[in-house]
């Protein structure tokens, strides 16, 4: 039998329940796995077959930015969704992320910028793990 994306489709739901919580997880680790080695269609096919939405577009499109260094949209992506208790933390391990990068590329002036101006006013000044963790940068 030669395999072709209705096939490969058809054998995973075959296999997979999607009614269970376990079987659905299942299908987001083959879909992630299919991504991550360029077979998007057969992804997005799985996807609308099983009526498991795999991933939310805008986790998507934060993940491309923070895997393309691209810290402006991921931080304007998580700032649209500030009414989310974890944004305001997502928000300085980016700002983090930027300013480890810079470092590591020789722009000291841009990262004691950050780390005054994004990363000071992020920390909660009574966590004294939050300020070692600053200091530590620093």
């Amino acid at each position: 039998m030669r395999l072709n994306q209705s096939n490969v489709i058809e054998f995973l739901l075959k296999l997979i329940k999607v009614n269970d919580s376990h079987e659905r997880e299942m299908l987001r680790l083959i879909s992630q796995y299919l991504h991550d080695h360029n077979y998007s269609a057969i992804a997005k096919e799985l996807e609308n077959h099983s009526n498991v939405k795999m991933e939310d577009e805008s986790v998507y499109d934060f993940k491309q930015a923070v895997l393309s260094g691209n810290y402006t949209a991921a931080r304007s992506l998580v700032s649209a969704r500030s009414e989310e208790p974890w944004s305001q933390k997502v928000l300085y391990l980016l700002w983090e992320q930027s300013y480890m990068e810079h470092i590591e590329s020789g722009k000291r002036l841009e990262a004691v910028n950050i780390l005054q101006k994004e990363m000071m006013t992020r920390i909660d000044r009574e966590d004294e793990t939050s300020r070692n963790r600053i200091h530590g940068l620093a």
